[in-house]
This record gives structure tokens, sequence and C-alpha cells, in this order.
């Protein structure tokens, strides 16, 4: 009998009983699902008591169709289910729609114990195995008289009884010995048919190894194989050849499967077989696989991520080389010359170099063009001439310059590192602003200083980095902290309330002037590329993005230890800002003052800290401000187009790209005397 995708295996037995338990099992059926290769017990309950019952617990004991028991999942030999909610009212039936999954699709048999009853006045009752007896048994007639005439007819019926035993047993021997050599072969046989028929390859393989049939055994293995391969069930397919005797038939699967899947593209899924079978032959062979398809499909960022899982650098210098070729032929320059420089040959590079930088610069992409001039470190030729590196150096952003500083620093010049963080402005009680000559302007008193780079001031000194590497100060001198003339080789100046700090080309510092809060303890400092004073603290950039500080530390303005991935540093009075890599803000300092809310921008490529509030200038050319919101440091809204800007004590100063000079806040410094200022283009 068959519906749907379930075919019925055969009904259960019912006749045991337990006069006590007032539900009886009134049916039963095995029922099997031939797609998924299960077997399901369906029962049915007929409630022959008088109350109404709410739950019934079953024991089920399952077996194989030699009555061996077959144990569930737990290991155990029966299993304990129970139907529950069910309201079965008396001469009413139950369970019809409840089915229990049984242990093994080879369940022939289940013998069905009612363990427990629940009524719905929540009394439970209890049964065991010795409550159960067969019903209907029939009494054996009592035969037992006294007269003769009836032993003699009870002789003659046991004379016969033992005559149709004997021919009973030869019978059942004669067809036990037919069964076992005509009957159960063919129908074993007929079972392995159907079997495999119906794709069942397990089952098959069950009852030919019963047989012992060797030879059959390695036939329907390989079928099996073959079926699965066919229809991808490639798992599977290594498993029946595992099951094999022939030694050489898992590898030659494990080979058909990885190439079918490299056919299908999925060279994730054959690399998972090849690991999972310990082959390093073939884990090698489906590296350069897919390396040389993906090569030849254009697509060589997934080529280096088979390179990357293989370990081999053959391999990876191989795309490299196929992709600077590609790139070339299509006139993309830019990332042939990318390609090229990561082997690390300069004749590689050497024939896209010239290409690619003049292509950026067509574009006006002046980061790029500075980026791989600086990263390829080649020999300077007739086209990017040291003339040239520097002109584009010069138009490349110097946020970009600052935030790939590995990079950059290295082939620096001491000029072109001098101008990294140079302040072409500085203001505080006086404005300060280096012109495009090279002079020092300022909005009080004259400078005759020359090749003037950067200008940094405090409230008793000015001080100036000229292009030579060397620093002047002028001022108040009271502790020293103009005594900068012994000076040489420097690349960028920091001025204090009462010292001065100074960074030397191979990265080390020095200080001069008050040291009572040790913020002239700079000494073992060591890879900095930009310096930054407060009243009485030092802090100092390091190549690696993080930030030392020395000096007073009374409002957490020294507290940077953790800071990461900053490009650019500056000092107020008490407090500290630093620019990130992604463009965002971190503040030291007092948390709770309006000067450090620079959580919030974004975007911003410099940084300036004043005595209560702080500044920053947006890749818009815009001004940002936190802090002096009473309107003691003047609004800065308005501003567009700026190019450079500083925080001093209470005003802000900022220019233009088209040389306008702006100044708001405490005092109205005067700006008229700052023209021709080098941050205007």
């Amino acid at each position: 009998m068959t519906f749907g995708r379930f075919r019925k295996v055969t009904a259960i037995d019912n006749s045991l009983r337990c006069d006590s338990c007032p539900i009886q099992l009134k049916k039963g059926t095995i029922i099997q699902d031939r797609s998924r290769k299960m077997r399901f017990v369906n029962l049915i309950f007929v409630n022959e008591g008088n109350v109404t019952i709410d739950e019934i617990e079953l024991k089920l004991i399952a077996f194989d169709t030699y009555g061996n028991t077959i144990n569930w999942d737990d290991g155990k030999s029966y299993r304990l289910c129970t139907v529950s909610e069910i309201s079965c009212k008396p001469d009413e039936t139950c369970g019809e729609d409840d089915v229990v999954v049984l242990p093994s699709e080879e369940c022939a048999d289940c013998c069905v114990l009612i363990t427990r009853v629940v009524t719905a006045g929540n009394v439970e009752m209890r049964f065991s195995e010795t409550d159960y007896h067969v019903k209907n048994t029939k009494q054996q007639p009592n035969n037992a008289a006294g007269s003769a005439e009836k032993n003699l007819k009870l002789h003659r019926i046991m004379v016969r009884v033992l005559i149709a035993s004997c021919c009973l047993y030869a019978a059942v021997l004669i067809s036990g010995l037919v069964y076992r050599n005509v009957v159960a072969p063919a129908r074993d046989e007929s079972y392995i048919k159907q079997c495999l028929e119906n794709g069942d390859f397990y089952a098959a393989l069950y009852r030919i190894e019963k047989k012992g049939d060797t030879e059959r055994r390695e036939t329907v293995i390989n079928q099996a194989v073959e079926s699965c391969l066919g229809d991808g069930n490639y798992k599977s397919a290594l498993s029946f050849a595992s099951k094999s005797e022939n030694p050489g038939l898992v590898g030659a699967t494990l080979e058909r499967v990885t190439g079918l899947l490299i056919g299908e593209g999925d060279y994730d899924a054959a690399l998972e077989f090849a690991v999972a079978h310990k082959n390093q032959e073939l884990q090698n062979a489906i590296y350069r696989r897919a390396v040389n398809d993906y090569i030849n499909q254009k697509d060589f960022k997934s080529a280096l991520v088979y390179v990357s899982l293989s370990g081999q650098d053959s391999l990876r210098d191989q795309v490299y080389t196929a992709a600077v070729d590609y790139y070339k032929g299509e006139k993309k320059f830019g990332l042939a010359l990318d390609y090229a420089l990561k082997t690390g040959e300069q004749k590689l590079m050497l024939t896209v170099y010239d290409d690619a930088i003049l292509q950026y610069c067509a574009e006006e992409n002046y980061n790029s063009a500075a980026y791989y001039i600086a990263k390829c470190n080649l020999p300077v030729d007739s086209v990017v001439t040291a003339e040239k590196k520097k002109e584009i150096y010069k138009l490349a952003d110097r946020s970009f310059l600052r935030a790939n500083t590995e990079v950059f620093y290295p082939s620096m010049t001491l000029n072109e590192k001098q101008k990294m963080f140079a302040a072409p402005i500085s203001i505080w009680q006086r404005a300060y602003g280096v012109t495009r000559a090279g002079t020092l302007v300022a909005s009080e008193g004259k400078f005759s200083w020359s090749g003037v780079v950067s200008v940094e001031s405090s409230a008793q000194h000015v001080a100036a980095l000229l292009a030579d590497g060397t620093v002047v100060a002028s001022g108040s001198n009271s502790n020293g902290q103009c005594d900068t003339g012994g000076w040489s080789r420097m690349i960028a100046v920091a001025a204090g309330q009462a010292h001065t700090v100074g960074l030397k080309e191979d990265g080390t510092v020095v200080a001069c002037g008050s040291n009572d809060y040790r913020q002239c303890d700079v000494e073992g400092w060591t890879e900095i590329i930009q310096v930054a004073c407060g009243s009485y603290f030092t802090l100092g950039l390091r190549a690696d993005g993080t930030v030392v500080a020395c000096g007073q530390n009374i409002a957490g303005q020294c507290n940077v230890s953790e800071w990461r991935e900053i490009t650019q540093i500056s000092c107020g009075e008490t407090h500290a800002l630093g620019l990130r890599a992604d463009g965002t803000v971190v503040a030291s300092g007092v948390q709770r003052s309006e000067k450090c809310n620079v959580s919030e921008w974004t975007n911003v490529t410099a940084v300036s800290a004043g005595v209560s509030h702080s500044v920053a200038l947006t890749a818009e050319g815009k001004v940002l401000m936190a802090g002096g919101t009473d309107g003691s440091c003047g609004n800065v809204s308005g501003w567009s187009n700026i190019v450079a800007v500083a925080a001093g004590n209470g005003n802000v100063l900022g220019v233009d790209r088209y040389g306008n000079v702006f100044c708001v806040g405490n005092g109205k410094v005067p700006v008229t005397a700052l023209q021709d200022l080098v941050g205007a283009y």
C-alpha cells in the first residue's frame, strides 16, 4: 500500500492487554518515508474507561526483521513517549495525528505498552509489563476422564498428534530448508534489486555483506560511487569509495570529485575535500589551477587570495607580473605600478613608473603620484626629476602626506619634512604669518628673519623654523626659552609658556627654557615626526601614529598613551587635540569642558588648540569650533575656502585660498600687516 512518498511497512500486533488500564491500543501502523529513509509509527488508542483521559505515556520497543531489539538515539532499548492534552472521552479514539520516529529504517515491528495514564481529574495511573497478558487466550479443555474408553480415545488422539507433529516437524524442516536455500535468497535478491533501483545503496550493501558476496559488494560500491558522482553528492561518493577493498578507489574518486568541483569553479569545496583527505599534492594542484584560472579571468585579487592560502611565493610573482602586463595594456598604469611595486623588482617597476606618475598628474591626482614616488623610491630618471618630485609633493594634500607618514617620511628631504607639519600662521596676543617670500610678518613689530618655514608663539615669545634647519626666537628669555642658537638640522619647532621644543631630522627632540613641570624632559624620545607645546607640557607624535607626553598633567592633558593612528597634534593651555587618519578628532584634558567636545567632528584635515577653545579645518575649507560658546572667541561659521587656521588666547586666525586673512575673538588682533602669506594658493 503506497500513499504519497510514504509506504506502509507493517501493522503492529495489539494482542497485549492490560485489564486495569482504560486505554487500549486499537490500531498501530509502521510507515516509511522513502525520500528521507526514515520509519515512523502511527498509533490509534480507544478509551474503554468511564473517565476522560488527558495524557498517555507509552513505552516503545523496536525490533528488526529478525526480532532483534534496535536501540534508540540515547542507546536505550526502549523510549518513553507522551501524548498530551488529548481530551479522549469514553468510547472515543485518539492519537491518530501523533507520529513517532523510529530509531532505524530497519525497524520491522514495535511493542507498545501503556505505562502511565492521567485523567481529566489529574488522577495518575501507572502500569508495568507484568500487568499485560495476551487477550482472548483460550483455555485448554479438560479431557481427564476416568473411563478406559476415554483413555483409549485419548491415546489414539495422542498418537495422531504425535504423527501429525512428526509430519509437521518434517514439513517445517523441509520448508525451512526450502526457505533458507530458495525463498530467502530470492527475497534477498528481490530486496537488493529494489534497493538498487531506489538508489538505496547502503541497504543493498548491508544485505550483500550479510550474504558474504565480496565480488558483488565491490560492484555495488563502484555503482554507488558513479551514481553519487552523477548526482553531485560527492561526500557520499567518497564515503562509498572508502568501503572498497581497492585501496586506489578513494584516491581516484577524490581526484574526480575535485576535478568536477574545479570545473564548476568551486575551488573552496575542492580544497575542503583535499584537506579532509590530507592530500597535500592535490591541494597544491588545486591552488595552481585556481590561481591560473583567476589570472586568465583577470581577477587578480582572487588569485592572490589563493596564493596566500598556498604559501607559494612563486605563484604570487606570477600574479603580479600578469597583472602588470594586463593593466599596462589597458593603459591603467597606476594599477600596473601598484602590482609592480609589490614584486619589489625595480626593473619591472621602471616599465610603468613614468607612465603611471604622468597619468596621475594628468588626472590632477597628485596624492597618488606622490604616494607611488615615495613608495617606489626609484632613482630619478628623465621624467620624474627631482624638480618634478618636489612639484608633486607641493601639490599633494598635506593631510594625505601626514596620514601616510610611514611611506613619505623616509624619502623626504629636510625641507619636505619641515613643510609636512609647518605652521604658516600663529596667534596668541599677537598674530604672526609666514609669507611666500619666506619672511615673518606680525600684527605688532617687524622681523628681519628670512627663509622662514614655520612659526610658533606663546604669550611671552615667538620661535621660527628656518629652511636651513636652524631655529630663531624672540621675546622674553627669562627662562632661556629663546636659547635656540645652537640648534641645527631641525624640522619642527613648538613654543610653550616659557619653553621651546625642537625636532631634529633624526627623530630626536631638544628643548630649552623652564622645566618646572618636566616639560623639557624629551631626551629619550625617538622616531618623532611632530612636536607641540601647551603652557607647561609637551607632546610628541611618533611615526607609528602614537603620542608621548611630558610635563604638567593637572587636567589630564598628558593622558594620550591610548591614542592610535594620529596624524597631527596640537596643544592649548591645559588640553590637547589629536587628528586621526580617518578625519576624526580626540581630545585630552578636562573632558567635561566644552573645548574638548570634539567627538562629533568628521572629515577634518587640521586641528589647533587654544586657551579655552579648539578649532578644526575641514576638507571643504570650513572651520569648526568647540568652546568659547559665550562668543568671546568670535564666530567662524561663515568662513569658507580656508587653508590654514590657528587658535590662540580667546581668538582664531585664518587664511583663505585667495590670501584673505581673518581674525575674530579676544581684542580683535589687527591683521592688516599679514599679507601674501604662504597659506594662500
